[in-house]
């Protein structure tokens, strides 16, 4: 991952109308650039508006682009890029050349065409942002493992009050475990951890959607749990993993009895649950997506909270989290 100030490099995106594709590769490029791009985007018969899926499709990442227009590529006539991307094959077709720009040709289907209502047309959306969003980080080159890893492996070097050797261990190989699903490493998290950390009392974990008016179960492994999580008010009143989206911080204790409001879904699982874990997941715009829920039968040791709320805070900066 890049830090350092230096001379912007520019890219050109490139699609037929300038209203889906294109923009939200400009959008999603900006970002993974880490303000080391200079990115714009443009079509060769621009429609004159930006579509609103693709604009929702941002919001629901945290992302924005609140002075996007639908522009011609003879807007930029003349002009020097350091790439130029085509992102439909008709844009390829007519696209200009740009003197000493190389030119990729990366086509995805055309969210505009999907059908359905609008939960059904979003969700294309989406998925053809994911798309894009994969395809940029890995010709960017910006969200290696090696990186991850070195990074999360200093924390737990530098940590204030030291980690217990046999926990350092596990901590370790839950990392090895993460790099081994480098592809998709959130749906990973739940069977990893069960793997590494079950012999610890590590019984369920899983991720709980954040859908608006509920939290929804997404990847998760262990016995069955609730399914969905209803609000009933406030922190305290509707369980550690609303008390984790309402705070926006990461909670555990070691006694979920004594937890207000604390939802119990022992009847499900089968468990004798003791201690629990939830963390927020937030995508790279800010903005809470879901919730990491763990269920044990033992104790956690405390340096669990700090670790996991560490390794999965840093994901996301090179690991967009996709929990549906």
């Amino acid at each position: 991952m890049k830090w350092s100030n230096m001379t912007l490099s520019r890219v050109l995106i490139l699609c037929t109308g300038n209203s889906c594709r294109s923009q939200m590769a400009e959008a999603l490029w900006r970002e993974l650039g880490y303000g080391e791009w200079e990115c714009h985007s443009a079509g060769s018969r621009p429609v004159g508006f930006v579509h609103p899926g693709a604009l929702a499709a941002l919001r629901e990442d945290g992302l924005q682009l609140p002075d996007a227009s639908s522009k011609s590529v003879d807007t930029f006539e003349g002009q020097s890029f350091d790439c130029v991307v085509t992102v439909c094959d008709a844009a390829q077709s007519h696209c200009p050349v740009f003197s000493g720009s190389p030119t990729l040709h990366w086509p995805f289907p055309d969210p505009a065409e999907a059908t359905g209502d609008q939960a059904q047309q979003l969700a294309v959306f989406e998925s053809v942002r994911e798309s894009i969003r994969r395809r940029i980080a890995e010709h960017l080159d910006c969200e290696t493992a090696e990186e991850y890893v070195s990074w999360l492996r200093q924390s737990c070097d530098s940590h204030p009050g030291g980690v217990p050797a046999a926990r350092r261990e596990e901590y370790d190989r839950f990392i090895e475990q993460l790099v081994t699903h480098w592809d998709d490493p959130w749906r990973a998290i739940p069977r990893s951890v069960l793997e590494v950390f079950g012999v610890r009392g590590f019984e369920w974990n899983g991720f709980y959607r954040n859908d608006g008016d509920a939290l929804r179960l997404g990847p998760a492994a262990g016995p069955p749990v609730c399914a969905q999580l209803d609000r009933h008010g406030g922190i305290g009143r509707s369980g550690m993993c609303y008390d984790a989206l309402l705070t926006q911080l990461p909670l555990a204790t070691n006694d979920v009895s004594s937890w207000p409001g604390y939802v119990n879904c022992d009847a499900e699982s089968g468990l004798t649950t003791a201690a629990a874990m939830t963390i927020p997941i937030r995508n790279r715009g800010g903005r809470v997506v879901a919730v990491w829920d763990l269920d044990g039968t033992e104790p956690l040791a405390p340096t669990d909270l700090w670790f996991f709320a560490t390794a999965f805070g840093a994901l996301t900066r090179f690991r967009a989290p996709v929990l549906a």
